[in-house]
């Protein structure tokens, strides 16, 4: 069985200047969407009990392979912001099976690639959203909250369930071999 796990995080550090490791240390979860196999696409967010996602994931990894694009970021991320512990072995990384075998490194370039459909391929919005949630704005360098734009805070969680779909159908595509 296979947990498809995608993770969003704000932080004021820009990712590709300080690295996983210290953007790590300085992050917030803000959503977390799972789904078990072919089952229903599940939720976290910002503001629900911490413990009931601790506990969620700890039962996942039980019981299931954890499946995520650039697991490593994701796994470290989970562990930083809410103590989510896991062995690397316990993830499968779709983003390196892709690489391993030539296909795009990207989410959005994997859908692109197996010809899925445009809404489940990452969009203009989706970045924007990101840009909007995940980083302190440029001009004024406030973080903007979930209930400071709630429409598109709720297209934001779409986007994410979007991801984990997305996920779920790139692993069933992605060669066999090397994984």
């Amino acid at each position: 069985m296979q947990s498809f796990i995608d993770i969003e995080t704000y932080s004021p550090l820009d990712l590709a200047a300080v690295g996983a490791d210290a953007y790590s240390r300085s992050a917030e979860l803000l959503l977390c969407c799972w789904a078990v196999d072919d089952g229903p696409v599940r939720q976290w967010q910002i503001g629900d009990d911490v413990e009931v996602l601790v506990d969620g994931l700890n039962g996942l990894w039980a019981a299931h392979e954890l499946v995520a694009h650039n697991a490593p970021f994701e796994r470290r991320l989970l562990n930083a912001t809410v103590g989510f512990s896991s062995e690397p072995e316990d993830w499968l990384c779709t983003m390196a099976v892709a690489l391993a075998h030539s296909l795009p490194a990207s989410l959005d370039a994997l859908c692109s690639f197996y010809g899925l459909d445009e809404d489940k391929a990452k969009s203009k919005e989706g970045k924007a959203l990101i840009r909007l949630f995940c980083r302190p704005q440029p001009r004024t360098g406030l973080r903007v909250m979930p209930e400071n734009r709630p429409d598109e805070w709720r297209r934001f969680i779409d986007y994410c369930r979007s991801d984990v779909i997305a996920l779920r159908e790139i692993y069933g595509r992605l060669p066999r071999v090397n994984m």
